[in-house]
């Protein structure tokens, strides 16, 4: 009787399949990050509308005034300073801090800064030397970086406080940004915007995931993009350094809008 000899792999062929799967697994990771990046992406969508919504209730409870970027609180609990950022104004309304934070993207703001009221601002750190932010709003009235066609800064401003506009003002609601990803909770000057930087006109921004990268790719919180927020309350997503200057302002500015087409 003849006996049977069983073969196992060789060297050769190990090292072979080895290669194939450190390929494969090459290939497919970042299509699994792209993946998971899209899933909070959504998530952070839903963040904004649910943002939008309590927006949209504020104003109905004053008289149709947006609310803008925050303001300053005569309250002795407040220290060091009187600030009390928009997400703690929008509390009562959403009932929930933790739409406030992105899945993908929280940045933390220093607590202790002269300006803040860590008493009544929302998602302080255990230790209370921390805010948190995830998202910023259009509270721009300065441009120092963009050549506005009409050479009329001052005509042109965001969702400004101690202006405090009214829904009748807005003059395109769909075209009008009101919260976008950021790593800094306002803007109040169009050196905060993404465009500018994207554009070569300054060297920063508060618009994205890095201090002064023009890159997309770096820039964007997913896959190159940021998620906005409109002040009609519907949610988009644009490639990042794509928003006009028109787009920041409540007026109907497209006409003197330096970098739209005309």
């Amino acid at each position: 009787m003849s006996s049977r000899q069983s073969r196992g792999f060789t060297l050769i062929e190990l090292l072979v399949v080895i290669a194939i799967i450190a390929i494969l697994a090459a290939i497919l990771f970042p299509v699994f990050a792209q993946a998971r990046t899209k899933a909070r992406q959504a998530s952070d969508m839903s963040n904004l509308k649910q943002i939008g919504l309590a927006l949209l209730m504020y104003s109905q409870d004053y008289d149709e005034h947006l609310l803008g970027i925050g303001l300053p609180y005569n309250d002795p609990r407040c220290s060091p300073g009187p600030w009390v950022y928009w997400p703690a104004l929008l509390q009562p309304y959403a009932k929930n801090t933790q739409i406030f934070l992105s899945p993908q993207f929280q940045v933390a703001y220093n607590a202790n800064a002269p300006w803040v009221c860590k008493q009544l601002n929302i998602n302080l750190s255990p230790d209370g030397n921390t805010l948190y932010f995830s998202y910023m709003l259009n509270g721009v009235s300065n441009w120092y970086f963009t050549p506005w066609l009409d050479n009329n800064p001052n005509a042109h401003y965001g969702i400004v406080w101690w202006m405090n506009p009214s829904d009748a003002l807005l003059a395109v609601p769909s075209d009008t940004i009101y919260v976008i990803n950021g790593h800094c909770p306002d803007s109040w000057q169009d050196g905060h915007l993404d465009y500018p930087l994207y554009r070569k006109l300054n060297t920063w921004t508060c618009t994205g995931t890095d201090w002064s990268s023009r890159d997309p790719n770096i820039q964007g919180f997913f896959n190159s993009r940021e998620n906005v927020l409109f002040t009609d309350g519907h949610v988009s997503t644009r490639q990042w350094g794509s928003t006009y200057p028109s787009e920041w302002t409540v007026q109907d500015d497209a006409s003197v809008d330096p970098f739209r087409p005309h």
